[in-house]
């Protein structure tokens, strides 16, 4: 049987906020970039935020570390952590979906990506749109409390052999990957200010580990060429898995309410 593939992406970038409030609309017009407003206007992520979210779309449809996952894991749905519409849910950020729209669009609408620097087409231009031609990926959402749910559906066997991408949020993260049976010592605990870092997860047959690697994007200006290290342990922490626990510890870190963030 092929391997099945997990690849794992926070939100692109947000505009920084004092206590983790969420701008009103006035607040957030002083940060947007005049050329950018059409889109800003409605986006919930920075000006760099909203450039990350369409280079994303080229990077999982041109990248060569990307598309050489597509050749033995076919692109098969794209999954994405939903607005939760709750008077009092948790969860209520556009920032992981207006990430992943790009990537989606450019595949249902075929929009090109693909193109060099005087603006003609690129040499891989011709594949990329026979790949959306022939795509036919699911768009799935999911609110944040129904992340059991969505795990449930990615280990199901709906999609053995093929490579799903998700896009949630980077407090959970973690979990997800430990779920999908990543090892606990592979895995960082926290993202930090890191936007710039894929997460790949194969898994194999039952008898074999799965593996986990982490691709520098390498996407805008200032991104970093390193991964994010696993801290060595200086004393018992609760496991990954332990959600109550991981709350409390990013709560305790200076990271923004949940509420807003991600």
């Amino acid at each position: 049987m092929s391997a099945t593939v997990f690849v794992l992406v926070r939100h692109a970038e947000k505009l920084h906020w004092p206590a983790g409030l969420p701008p009103d609309e006035t607040a957030r017009a002083a940060f947007v970039d005049s050329h950018l407003a059409s889109v800003a206007a409605l986006s919930a992520l920075s000006p760099k935020g909203i450039e990350r979210a369409n280079a994303l779309a080229a990077y999982f449809i041109h990248r060569p570390e990307m598309t050489a996952l597509y050749e033995s894991a076919p692109l098969a749905a794209i999954v994405c952590q939903a607005y939760n519409t709750a008077p009092r849910g948790a969860g209520k950020s556009w920032r992981p979906a207006h990430t992943i729209y790009p990537l989606y669009a450019a595949l249902q609408l075929g929009e090109s990506t693909a193109l060099n620097s005087h603006g003609d087409r690129h040499p891989s231009a011709k594949a990329a749109e026979e790949f959306r031609r022939s795509s036919k990926v699911e768009f799935c959402e999911f609110i944040k409390a129904e992340f059991d749910s969505m795990v449930e559906t990615l280990t199901s066997g709906k999609y053995a052999g093929k490579t799903i991408i998700v896009c949630w949020s980077h407090q959970t993260l973690p979990e997800l990957a430990v779920r999908l049976g990543v090892s606990e010592e592979l895995v960082p605990r926290k993202w930090g200010k890191r936007y710039d870092v894929t997460w790949v997860i194969t898994r194999r047959t039952a008898n074999e580990p799965t593996e986990f690697h982490q691709l520098p994007q390498l996407l805008l200006w200032g991104d970093d060429a390193s991964v994010i290290q696993v801290k060595k342990v200086k004393h018992a922490q609760a496991p990954i898995s332990d959600r109550a626990t991981r709350r409390r510890e990013y709560d305790g870190d200076g990271d923004e309410d949940d509420s807003c963030d991600d």
